[in-house]
């Protein structure tokens, strides 16, 4: 097997039609080991033939062919291949379209939306509309100006159907530019999983820009939103570059909104990272609830262990209360040197 495969290199290697030629009938190869070497060499090959070869590969009638086209054309960066490839997104086997979406999003660029927005406009199947999302994701992320493509697909989405609208969301979402929060807002106003799409951008939203939203979805969103909501808020407050003050007052805001323990131990997560004294007697005042004394110590002993030597009339009773309250050795140990380094 080894000689083979080295002989599968040494043929790649000469870039010429006749290893060419040779490589492509060892795609049939019985051994999986001979067929991925005869791919790689075909991949690494610069002559003109191996991307002819490659598009005789998308159009064959062979299943088996077009897949290995699709990956061929991504490995060798056929940006010219992008027409067959857009025209395998349409193909009739599932494995070729979802490929062909996948390699598209490696190799188009802008002015390609358009061609693959065509492509997709009949597309309902689920599996499908998530291979176009990481095609159109890839693409904005190597943009340099994403913001444009998001506004093509804010362009079709009156005329796309309901799946098709939750797939252009989460994109939208994912990419997470500024142009795109109204329609991502506007789609709060529908129902199923369009809404269940912008609900889920606005939690994954990457900005603070968002926080009121995210506090009125806590409030009064469905069951299903309030927990995200509230995530997303505490994420974007821990994220966000405002004063201490503003921030411990924004998560005083949602603390009330907590659905349960889970959301008040992101809470106390979430005011660990603020360091301040504010901070400091919010964590302390979750130490009466039994199921959550573990975190707010932990959230405790971190703000005071960064908090300076005059603050240390507020970090005393605190510290002393994670001594009477929490279990943990660790939290224990921190305690107490922190109180002996601040001589209390």
């Amino acid at each position: 097997m080894a000689v083979r495969i080295a002989a599968i290199h040494a043929l790649a290697e000469t870039d010429q039609q006749p290893a060419l030629t040779i490589l492509v009938g060892l795609l049939d190869d019985g051994e999986e080991t001979i067929r991925r070497a005869a791919l790689d060499g075909i991949a690494a090959m610069s002559c003109k033939e191996a991307d002819a070869t490659v598009l005789a590969m998308l159009k064959s009638t062979n299943t088996s062919d077009r897949l290995m086209g699709l990956e061929l054309a991504g490995s060798r960066r056929m940006t010219g291949s992008l027409g067959a490839v857009v025209s395998a997104a349409s193909d009739a086997d599932a494995g070729v379209r979802r490929a062909a979406l996948k390699r598209w999003g490696e190799l188009a660029s802008p002015s390609d939306v358009a061609d693959l927005l065509l492509v997709l406009r009949p597309v309902t199947d689920a599996a499908d509309l998530a291979a176009a999302e990481g095609a159109l994701i890839e693409l904005c992320g190597r943009a340099a100006k994403p913001e444009e493509i998001c506004d093509e697909l804010i362009g079709i989405m009156s005329q796309a159907q309901p799946g098709q609208r939750a797939s252009i969301l989460s994109v939208l979402g994912s990419v997470g530019t500024a142009n795109s929060l109204p329609a991502i807002r506007a789609a709060l106003s529908e129902s199923g999983e369009v809404r269940a799409a912008a609900v889920k951008a606005l939690c994954d939203w990457p900005e603070a820009t968002v926080l009121a939203d995210l506090l009125t979805l806590a409030k009064s969103g469905g069951n299903s939103e309030k927990s995200p909501a509230f995530s997303g808020y505490v994420r974007l407050v821990g994220e966000s570059s405002a004063a201490p003050a503003d921030k411990v007052k924004q998560l005083r805001e949602i603390a009330s909104l907590a659905g349960g323990d889970a959301d008040k131990k992101l809470l106390l997560g979430g005011l660990g990272g603020i360091v301040s004294t504010d901070s400091l007697k919010l964590a302390a005042s979750y130490l009466s609830e039994a199921a959550l004394v573990e975190e707010a110590g932990a959230a405790v002993v971190q703000i005071a262990g960064k908090l300076p030597a005059t603050d240390k009339e507020a970090i005393g009773p605190a510290l002393n209360e994670v001594l009477k309250s929490v279990k943990s050795e660790t939290v224990q140990t921190k305690a107490r040197k922190r109180l002996t380094d601040l001589g209390l």
